[in-house]
């Protein structure tokens, strides 16, 4: 009884949990809705931002008013004479003030470390978006290489049928059939390494995403729609790096230390107040501190900030002009992967679909040979693989501009 209630709640569930699937299944995201996510969930991104706290929780001991905490003495002992015994007590309170020109400084360096950390989190997100965008373009290609495969081998099969039909009709010897059946596993194989080629860029993307093992993912869209610069020429400049503003973040630093240096060359003050009580006398002192910057003035300090400034500049004008030239080369790559692919769509795509069907229907009237079909029929999936590949090289070389540009962010 109890079987027979488990099979048949099995069977009202059956329905129910083949919809969820179907409806995980059927979840695709589009490269704006994976770039949306990215920004959002990437889990570098997110650490990165996180930093930024840490920088300006580092502002808060910087911004401090007085550096050293008041200072308090007391001390109690007894006095004795010949003519009586009493108590003397003295209380002291002290507080050291340092430049204001110090402060100030530190400020300024931990401010520039806060621009740091948010110009590394910017980078950090440059990079994510970077690689989701690429592994969205991968899995696109993919799906859509699984895609003509699938037709290859569905059009394989219907060869082989074809060609069982003509043998047992006595038009074709078996070696043909044979042939047809060695063609229709090779696209079976085909088919198979596309469908697992695809699970790379769909885990890369899980990664990239903060998604679990067990979340489904797919992608939807073309990638002759990816770039709408495909149809306008445009000039490639440099828009706000990161890695630059990094850079410029550690000059401000390194200029705060310089300055942090030369006020250490200033004397500390500090102030104090003393109440003393001796036998029957009460006295109350004032006094003042000054420390004298003889041995210590900062030089350690400010030699060490000013060799930091010196590479620090190389090292931003360096990258600037790296910059520039992986732009120009990253545009140069563009312009001729959009060119192959106009060759490509203007010369070989016409026609294909047309050819397909004549070549089949010519096989099967006995008008073709089979390994003449076989032999145009791997042209035609060729030409088609290609166009998938050279659509993927220009999505990814104009990725590639983009990134070196510093617009994707």
């Amino acid at each position: 009884m109890q079987t027979r209630r488990r099979v048949c709640t099995l069977v009202v569930l059956l329905p129910l949990m083949a919809t969820h699937t179907v409806a995980q299944e059927s979840r695709a995201l589009s490269l704006q809705e994976v770039l949306a996510r990215a920004r959002e969930r990437a889990p570098t991104a997110v650490a990165a931002r996180a930093r930024i706290a840490e920088a300006e929780a580092r502002l808060i001991g910087a911004s401090r008013r007085f550096r050293s905490n008041p200072v308090i003495e007391a001390a109690l002992g007894p006095r004795a004479n010949e003519a009586a015994r009493s108590s003397d007590v003295e209380i002291g309170v002290s507080q050291a003030f340092e430049p204001g020109s110090r402060r100030t400084a530190r400020v300024a360096a931990a401010r520039a470390g806060i621009e740091q950390s948010a110009s590394a989190a910017d980078e950090a997100l440059r990079l994510v978006l970077r690689d989701a965008a690429l592994a969205f373009y991968d899995a696109l290609s993919g799906q859509e290489r699984l895609r003509l495969l699938g037709d290859a081998t569905r059009v394989a099969d219907e060869v082989l049928r074809t060609a069982e039909r003509r043998y047992e009709a006595g038009d074709i010897a078996i070696l043909e059939v044979n042939v047809a059946r060695a063609a229709a596993a090779r696209a079976r194989a085909a088919e198979a390494a596309a469908r697992a080629a695809l699970t790379r860029p769909l885990a890369d993307l899980r990664v990239l995403l903060g998604m679990s093992s067990r979340d489904t993912l797919g992608v939807k869209g073309s990638l002759s729609e990816l770039d709408r610069r495909l149809a306008e020429p445009f000039t490639p400049r440099l828009v706000d790096l990161p890695a630059l503003r990094t850079l410029d973040g550690q000059i401000r630093e390194a200029e705060a230390d310089q300055a942090l240096a030369r006020a250490q060359a200033k004397p500390d003050v500090g102030v104090s107040a003393r109440y003393a009580k001796e036998e029957t006398s009460h006295i109350l002192l004032g006094g003042i501190t000054i420390t004298l910057p003889t041995f210590d003035r900062g030089q350690d300090l400010s030699a060490t900030a000013a060799a930091r400034l010196t590479r620090l500049r190389l090292e931003r004008d360096a990258l600037r002009r790296e910059a520039e030239v992986r732009l120009q080369a990253g545009f140069e790559r563009y312009t001729e992967e959009r060119r192959g692919l106009e060759s490509l769509v203007r010369d070989a795509l016409p026609g294909l679909e047309e050819n397909e069907t004549l070549a089949r229907r010519s096989y099967e009237v006995g008008e073709l040979s089979l390994p003449e079909w076989l032999v145009l029929r791997r042209e035609l999936l060729e030409t088609r693989l290609e166009y998938v590949d050279r659509l993927f090289s220009v999505a990814a070389s104009a990725l590639d501009v983009d990134f070196a540009s510093g617009a994707l962010r």
